[in-house]
């Protein structure tokens, strides 16, 4: 599960047109550091889930700290002229248990995200 950092700040700052295209770049960071056989959703508002089928824990805290790197490196738009503005994200990991089921994974997820936020935000949580 993937939550944008301060996402109501960053579009109070930058405005929507920049909030939509944040959206777009980080759903485009998600979507390019993705298997064929993994896929990604919006899930609601700024968060996003990537699901990656057949992964284990470990391979899973790989990607998700790749793609938190890529996010922080990520183009919002092609004008250099205009500072900037940066975006980085939060990454709860999870792993469905034999006995569990998509409402468990996705509450270990969002458990696992809130504690990338306590964390101090722009970090991986397995």
């Amino acid at each position: 599960m993937v939550d944008l950092d301060n996402f109501k700040k960053f579009n109070d700052t930058h405005g929507h047109l920049i909030g939509d295209a944040a959206l777009c770049a980080a759903a485009n960071v998600i979507r390019d550091g993705l298997r064929p056989s993994d896929f990604a959703v919006r899930y609601g508002g700024e968060e996003l889930m990537a699901v990656l089928p057949e992964t284990t824990a470990e391979l899973a805290q790989m990607v998700a700290e790749r793609l938190c790197k890529q996010m922080r490196e990520a183009v919002l738009f092609p004008d250099m002229r205009v500072p900037m503005p940066h975006l980085t994200a939060c990454f709860g990991v999870a792993v469905l248990d034999p006995n569990g089921d998509e409402t468990s994974l996705i509450d270990a997820a969002d458990a696992a995200l809130y504690r990338a936020k306590e964390a101090g935000r722009n970090c991986v949580s397995l």
